[in-house]
């Protein structure tokens, strides 16, 4: 079961947008590594978990990324080299591990 539709209920529409944009221009597969390397809760899938720190990333206070370029270099300094490579057979069994799906302030769109 996908954790997607658990946290997309707080994540802007304008973010979640930008979170399918980076997975397309990324080749992100589907899967469940990626939640380490950008620092929200493990439990969640790729595809969440993008959603998610594209949500963190518009909420900061400082060295917010200024620009879709910026946000994508960004986040492209932080995947593993192997991420291309990534598949659902590579996943972590950490979908039931999650605690808690509650919401960070609500803030603007990156």
């Amino acid at each position: 079961m996908s954790n997607h539709a658990l946290v997309t209920n707080w994540i802007t529409q304008r973010n979640q947008e930008i979170a399918f944009w980076l997975i397309e221009k990324h080749k992100i597969k589907q899967g469940y590594r990626l939640a380490y390397y950008l620092k929200v809760p493990i439990c969640n899938d790729n595809y969440s978990a993008i959603c998610m720190w594209v949500q963190y990333q518009s909420q900061k206070k400082v060295k917010r990324p200024k620009t879709l370029g910026e946000l994508s270099s960004y986040f492209k300094s932080l995947l593993p080299k192997q991420v291309s490579t990534m598949s659902n057979k590579d996943n972590f069994a950490m979908v039931n591990k999650c605690t808690s799906n509650s919401p960070p302030h609500k803030t603007d769109d990156v």
